[in-house]
């Protein structure tokens, strides 16, 4: 069977999880005797050397997908179709609208079948609406999240008609349409309106790589991630730090990653005067999952965080908001980590203080991450994808 699997940027794995996810997915996929190829219409900014584990084709050498040459995209992917004799296509980007177009256009014109892949929590965009209890004087003087609230009556309904459409679209072009967990399908089915979810389907993100912990000799947090406050909010982890960082004078907060609002977050915790904090920039996370007890998400919402999977596989103690669905896939509250009230800073520091403070609930905890783990890992993920071929 030949499998080709499509995304709207290259499939680096550096650049992101559903780039890591796909790469993964791609090698097993091989070992098990299937022929996989990948298509991606455009090259990121990232300027990142790698080499993608199978064949890559690139629609376009410009840097966004251009809708005004859709002809010639479509024209070039069905070529490829053809060409490498494609079975299934898996689109990875199935809340892109013109991405998730040109895969239906695809379909048409041949006689693949179609899996859409949705790789976020189906009502993102109105849960990220949601959020302006917990905003900063200097956040609420942003242009954009002012302009935000102002609109936030007609953008939802706005967002809620075009979702709707394009989830009910996605359902009915697609053979199946592979959700990131379970917990996601009533929002899905909500939204989309669809009546038959028989091809609908969930399957979890594979942990990306074999892990060797060394022994820890660190007492370090972690945060892994983008640098963004439209979702991300990692300005909530500084807040939460400044209220225990001095009780803890061997502890170290590391925050990894880049983004639009790095600088922001560096004026914030030099306003807060926070010590004992680094900022590392975008690094490969392995090193700092190796040396961690702890990882902490603060975001507004999310699909199923990579780096959340990643880092129980290292045995890190998982600390998160229960502010979306999945999150409950990967956190069993107060046994291999916290699930914390939206989005109370207050018991978030408190939990985490605790847990600093707390080296055999630590250990226990770690156990228990590295057992919920399993559950992720590449095998069993591997042979839901096989099933769902077999059934479309």
């Amino acid at each position: 069977m030949n499998i080709l699997i499509a995304n709207t940027q290259e499939f680096n794995p550096l650049i992101g999880g559903v780039e890591r996810v796909s790469n993964i997915i791609a090698k097993i996929l091989v070992e098990r005797g299937y022929k996989v190829i990948f298509v991606a219409s455009y090259i990121s900014r990232h300027d990142l050397d790698y080499i993608p584990n199978v064949k890559q084709y690139l629609l376009s050498k410009e840097l966004f997908y251009n809708i005004e040459n859709s002809e010639y995209y479509i024209n070039e992917f069905v070529k490829i179709v053809n060409d490498e004799k494609i079975d299934i296509v898996i689109n990875q980007a199935g809340n892109i609208l013109d991405f998730s177009n040109l895969c239906f256009q695809v379909k048409i014109r041949t006689k693949i079948k179609l899996i859409s892949n949705i790789h976020i929590n189906p009502d993102y965009r109105l849960k990220n609406l949601d959020v302006f209890s917990d905003l900063t004087f200097y956040q609420w003087l942003n242009p954009k999240i002012l302009r935000k609230f102002i609109l936030y009556p007609f953008r939802k309904k706005r967002i809620l008609k075009k979702e709707k459409s394009l989830f009910n679209e996605l359902y009915n072009m697609s053979d199946a349409t592979v959700l990131l967990s379970s917990l996601y399908f009533e929002s899905f089915t909500k939204i989309s309106g669809i009546k038959d979810n028989t091809k609908l389907f969930s399957i979890l993100n594979p942990i990306p790589f074999q892990v060797e912990r060394g022994k820890i000799s660190k007492k370090q947090i972690l945060y892994v991630g983008r640098i963004d406050y439209s979702h991300k909010r990692t300005d909530r982890l500084l807040k939460i730090w400044s209220y225990i960082y001095k009780k803890h004078k061997g502890w170290d907060l590391k925050i990894v990653g880049d983004g639009p609002n790095l600088n922001d977050l560096k004026r914030l915790s030099k306003k807060l005067k926070l010590k004992q904090i680094s900022f590392e920039g975008f690094k490969d996370p392995k090193k700092y999952y190796n040396e961690s007890q702890i990882i902490c998400l603060t975001s507004n919402i999310e699909g199923l965080p990579m780096v959340m999977i990643e880092a129980i596989s290292y045995g890190l103690v998982p600390i998160a908001f229960n502010s979306f669905e999945s999150i409950n896939d990967i956190i069993f509250d107060q046994i291999n980590g916290f699930l914390i009230e939206p989005f109370n800073y207050i018991q978030f520091a408190d939990r985490l203080s605790n847990l600093m403070n707390d080296e055999s609930l630590r250990k226990e905890m770690s156990v228990n991450a590295l057992k919920t783990s399993k559950k992720f890992s590449v095998k069993n993920i591997i042979d839901q994808w096989e099933i769902l071929f077999s059934r479309i």
